[in-house]
């Protein structure tokens, strides 16, 4: 090979791939400097505040994680975000279920007639006793479906909450409102509500499940003047029990009667199974319920 070959060929090699190298160094370089973001959902550490939706849980290890979670969230902050898992400060933190029935009590003037109700039933507006009485409305209401259970005892916290119903002041009140359920007396008053009731109560009331505020139609068909939110199908599970449809009027509330974000239909269609599986994990129903 003469000469000149040589020195194209040298030429070539160092001009070419040269610059080439040096950009790879340079890229290289760039990326440890800079690494990509890691996209996938890692659990946060503990103290951290979780962000993450419920309704993007798919699979059963996703769901399972989700019930670690779905720790009980203070009425003072979106539910939708989980409470700090470390022992050390879960003890700091107050009884959501607790803040959650101070914060009804807050908004509780019992009328003369609603006194008269919880007399009839030997109930009293303690905290055991309003658990009850939620859970004897949830019972009467609501399908065999934790769904329906979480949806109907909101619906009723959120009529003590709304200015839509001024004359209302207390669960019992919103419960023998006229018109408002037909369940009362006769039912509610002599139903004893299933221990699944009764938790469904407790979630209810803890404030873990954020229906938007302005949801207050609960029947088997369709009322208000904005839509329905949603339709829990009850007939799927082979009851008798008729479909319920959760509707609301004007335009749909983002905020929960906290003032919290609210849930999605996919969010709280997802956040109740995972209360289910947490029922179940606790024993409170049978894993074929």
């Amino acid at each position: 090979m003469n000469c000149s070959v040589k020195r194209f060929f040298s030429g070539l090699i160092f001009d070419g791939l040269m610059p080439i190298a040096a950009a790879l160094l340079i890229a290289a370089l760039i990326w440890h400097a800079n690494p990509p973001k890691d996209l996938s959902y890692t659990i946060p550490p503990a103290g951290a505040v979780h962000t993450q939706r419920i309704a993007s849980y798919r699979t059963e290890e996703q769901i399972n994680e989700a019930i670690k979670l779905a720790a009980p969230a203070k009425t003072g902050y979106s539910v939708m975000e989980a409470e700090p898992e470390a022992a050390t400060l879960a003890e700091e933190q107050p009884d959501p279920l607790e803040e959650g029935y101070k914060d009804l009590m807050a908004h509780t003037s019992v009328s003369s007639k609603g006194q008269s109700a919880l007399d009839s039933m030997g109930l009293t507006t303690s905290q055991d006793d309003t658990i009850m009485l939620l859970a004897k409305l949830i019972y009467s209401e609501a399908g065999p479906n934790k769904l329906d259970q979480l949806m109907a005892g909101s619906v009723v916290l959120n009529h003590v909450y709304s200015d839509e119903f001024p004359e209302i002041h207390s669960l019992i009140d919103a419960i023998i409102a006229p018109r408002h359920y037909a369940c009362w007396p006769y039912m509610i008053k002599n139903r004893v509500p299933s221990a699944e009731a009764i938790e469904s109560a407790k979630q209810v009331l803890s404030g873990r499940f954020p229906i938007p505020a302005n949801i207050i139609f609960q029947a088997a068909f369709r009322q208000g003047t904005g839509g329905t939110f949603m339709k829990v199908d009850n007939k799927q599970f082979g009851h008798c029990f008729y479909n319920n449809y959760y509707c609301y009027n004007d335009e749909l509330s983002a905020a929960d009667r906290y003032g919290n974000p609210a849930g999605t239909e996919a969010e709280l269609i997802a956040l109740a199974e995972v209360f289910h599986q947490e029922d179940i994990a606790n024993g409170i129903v049978s894993v074929e319920a």
